[in-house]
């Protein structure tokens, strides 16, 4: 077939056709048809399902926000330990290298109208932030996204809940204190 195919020079397309006849089952019973071309073989590329990067990277986010246990942004939602409207912010001291932590305080310095998230009632994704304000974060994908502004590579990990603060406590610290009783 492939010395017929280039001798007709584009001419006539030749092809490989499987067919397979099959009933649709009860009720109807409807006899089908399936077509399977096997030759030429295609391009197994056309066929690759790839997801784009970024949805890709939000997916692998989200698989990993809920095969964790409890969320200390979850429980901080539903147990209103933090006010609606309340202004967080991000303090990476300690939780990340002081390179990074330099690099992010710079930048908040510079930026004093974006160094500040604002909490609301979403349990997944609970943070607004006024540089994107149609858009809800969750605690670790805004302080990477700071990160990254800062011009610094997100990090792999990050305490997320550790790293965000109200009134000189930590999302965690909040969150662990409510379910500890203390």
């Amino acid at each position: 077939m492939s010395w017929l195919n280039d001798r007709s020079a584009g001419l006539v397309t030749v092809e490989c056709v499987q067919y397979s006849l099959f009933t649709s089952g009860a009720p109807s019973n409807t006899l089908s048809v399936g077509f399977s071309r096997i030759w030429p073989v295609d391009d197994l590329d056309d066929r690759l399902l790839a997801p784009r990067i970024a949805e890709e990277r939000e997916a692998r986010e989200d698989i990993a926000e809920r095969s964790r246990g409890p969320r200390v942004a979850s429980i901080a939602v539903r147990n209103s330990l933090i006010p609606v409207g309340a202004k967080l912010t991000l303090d990476l001291t300690g939780y990340i290298s002081g390179t990074v932590v330099s690099a992010v305080e710079e930048w908040k310095s510079t930026n004093p109208d974006l160094s500040h998230a604002v909490w609301g009632e979403d349990h997944a994704r609970p943070l607004t932030w006024p540089g994107d304000p149609d858009k809800r974060f969750s605690l670790s994908r805004l302080a990477k996204h700071i990160i990254t502004l800062a011009g610094q590579p997100e990090p792999v990990s990050l305490p997320s809940g550790d790293v965000w603060v109200y009134q000189s406590r930590s999302v965690s610290a909040i969150a662990k204190a409510f379910t500890e009783g203390t």
